[in-house]
């Protein structure tokens, strides 16, 4: 398994975020990890947020997890999605400001329906993955996504986002979007780690480049 090797960094946004930080001495880029609901215990500690931030730090890139406002130590509170957003950006921007230029982001259930909502301005991604997202439990409108995931990761038995609702989103983003599903899993993906873990590497590493 890998190693991430984690620094824990302040982010500095409207409020300030607790995050975790695995930086390689020459990284490829930057990817950013979003985690599920603060209000039914997501936090950056999650599984599939680790499967992920793995997938990324085993390409060279540097992986940044972090607790959205009012989870851990992050300050504020939940805000419905809202600040939410703009802590996103906060994340995308210390990654940035590290003198990174690529970057990518992977967002778990809740934090994939913050990404539909996020107007990401002039910041420019190189790739996106949504796992999960909550489509049976929070509306995403295809009309209001800013940014389309270029991967979308999903379980068969999952009751929050179930096949049907998930396939209406899908005909909403257009043709051309990767989807790939794991029958067996639910929302959770336990035991289905390394599942996530190869098939975001697998996307991610079409994108990264060659070098630093």
């Amino acid at each position: 398994m890998i190693d991430l090797e984690e620094q824990p960094v302040s982010i500095e946004g409207p409020v300030r975020l607790e995050g975790r930080l695995h930086r390689p001495a020459q990284a490829r880029g930057g990817l950013v990890l979003a985690h599920p609901h603060p209000l039914y215990g997501g936090s950056m500690d999650n599984n599939v947020v680790a499967a992920l931030a793995r997938a990324g730090a085993g390409l060279g890139l540097a992986a940044l997890r972090f607790n959205f406002r009012g989870v851990g130590l992050s300050e504020g509170v939940y805000d419905d999605g809202r600040g939410e957003c703009l802590d996103l950006l906060a994340a995308l921007d210390h990654l940035a400001g590290l003198g990174l230029t690529r970057l990518f982001l992977a967002a778990y259930s809740f934090g994939a329906w913050v990404a539909a909502r996020t107007d990401f301005g002039s910041r420019s991604l190189a790739g996106s993955i949504w796992v999960a997202p909550p489509v049976g439990l929070l509306a995403i409108e295809p009309a209001e996504v800013r940014l389309r995931p270029g991967l979308i990761l999903a379980g068969g038995r999952d009751a929050f986002c179930p096949a049907a609702d998930l396939d209406r989103l899908l005909r909403g983003l257009g043709a051309g979007l990767r989807v790939e599903r794991l029958e067996r899993a639910d929302h959770f993906f336990g035991g289905s780690e390394d599942w996530l873990r190869d098939r975001a590497a697998d996307y991610l590493g079409r994108l990264v480049p060659a070098q630093p």
